[in-house]
């Protein structure tokens, strides 16, 4: 089981099962930084913050645009739905690390799935 703290600079939830030097995402210096042993482990969500159950309340799932861009663009399309329910599950968990990850995953694909559908219908249209 993985220990998962908010970094100190950003507040992105990362997770500290092993030493990190830095923060992935801004980069400040870990060094020295000791994190709190009751802060959120895997699914004890006693723990939560307000801050944190805040910003687990805003997390999109993408659920509507996913189905769009299976309707769209059908294989990308279905990858985006998998980590929009993923993330609406996490949400609905109190998983904060959970739920905005696959929120960011789904995201990811509904957008892949626009483009190349996008891209596949204007390649239909222009002809050979």
């Amino acid at each position: 089981m993985s220990d998962v703290h908010p970094c100190p600079a950003c507040g992105k939830y990362i997770d500290t099962t092993f030493t990190l030097e830095q923060c992935p995402r801004c980069n400040v210096s870990l060094v020295g930084v000791k994190f709190n042993s009751t802060a959120f482990s895997g699914t004890d969500i006693t723990n939560l913050t307000k801050e944190e159950k805040a910003k687990l309340g805003s997390v999109e799932t993408w659920l509507g645009l996913s189905i769009l861009s299976f309707l769209f663009f059908g294989c990308f399309g279905i990858i985006a739905i998998f980590f929009a329910v993923n993330a609406y599950r996490a949400k609905k968990s109190d998983d904060p690390y959970g739920a905005i990850t696959d929120m960011k995953r789904a995201r990811a694909w509904s957008i892949a799935a626009f483009i190349l559908g996008g891209l596949a219908i204007f390649g239909m249209l222009a002809g050979p």
